[in-house]
């Protein structure tokens, strides 16, 4: 049975003292601690690689041309969020594309998109040059099909503004497996709730400076605190003890809630 989560990404700008909940989505399958946990240390691998600083500007950009007089409605940070989030879905591509090249051409339902991508680049110039980074080249390519093969134009009346996101990251119009943008409230059937939180520099909003999670039950209680002491569920006391020992093995050292900067 799949292990089914609900994300929620906060951007925190302690300069303003604001908390921002710029993106939410659901993960259907593999949603697992150990999971998310490995999600974190792709962040984190990834900001420590590029200086913290992320080219949120392509998706910012995307959004004010498409989106026109609709994006000063936006929530706070939320191309940051969602840049982020594309940060996600690429990773999944990549680990899908991994054994997906060893099914037959009639059977890979990417091979499409990826065609009709190749010919619009070679088409016609995008101002967006190839990034030698795997994960960035792929989000790139997921703004590219906006730009060229999935304007918003084109699915506004049909997608909200995080169906037609999610799109932009899958080959065909059946959701795949893995992170789904597209609902704001959590699915009754989740196991857990993951809470990322990102914080930016205050003279850089593309900019982040530190990321921590948080790992909780389905009703939001924390998942390291909320089993009883007492409680004589060897299983569960294992699996607690197998997390934590994961947290020290990857020096995970900023694990809330106790680093939430709350109230703001």
């Amino acid at each position: 049975m799949s292990t089914r989560g609900w994300y929620d990404y906060y951007i925190i700008a302690p300069h303003t003292g604001t908390l921002s909940l710029a993106m939410r989505f659901y993960k259907w399958g593999d949603a697992t601690p150990e999971n998310a946990l490995d999600e974190y240390l792709l962040f984190r691998e990834t900001l420590d690689a590029h200086d913290g600083r992320l080219p949120v500007e392509w998706l910012d950009r995307l959004l004010r041309d498409q989106l026109g007089e609709l994006h000063p409605e936006l929530p706070p940070q939320f191309a940051t969020g969602a840049f982020l989030f594309l940060l996600q879905r690429a990773a999944e591509w990549i680990e899908c594309d991994s054994w997906r090249r060893f099914d037959p051409p009639e059977e890979r339902e990417d091979l499409p998109l990826c065609y009709a991508l190749e010919e619009a680049l070679g088409t016609e110039p995008f101002e967006i040059a190839p990034h030698p980074d795997p994960l960035l080249e792929q989000v790139r390519r997921f703004i590219a099909t906006a730009r060229y093969l999935r304007p918003w134009r084109n699915y506004g009346l049909r997608l909200n503004l995080l169906g037609w996101l999610q799109y932009l990251t899958q080959p065909t119009r059946s959701a795949d497996m893995g992170s789904l943008a597209g609902d704001w409230d959590p699915h009754w059937d989740i196991a857990y709730r993951y809470r990322f939180f990102f914080w930016i520099h205050p003279d850089d909003p593309f900019r982040i400076e530190r990321i921590s999670i948080e790992l909780c039950e389905r009703d939001g209680s924390d998942l390291l605190t909320a089993a009883d002491p007492q409680d004589d569920d060897a299983w569960q006391r294992e699996e607690l003890d197998s997390l934590r020992e994961t947290i020290r093995d990857a020096d995970i050292c900023e694990i809330a809630p106790h680093l939430r900067p709350l109230p703001i």
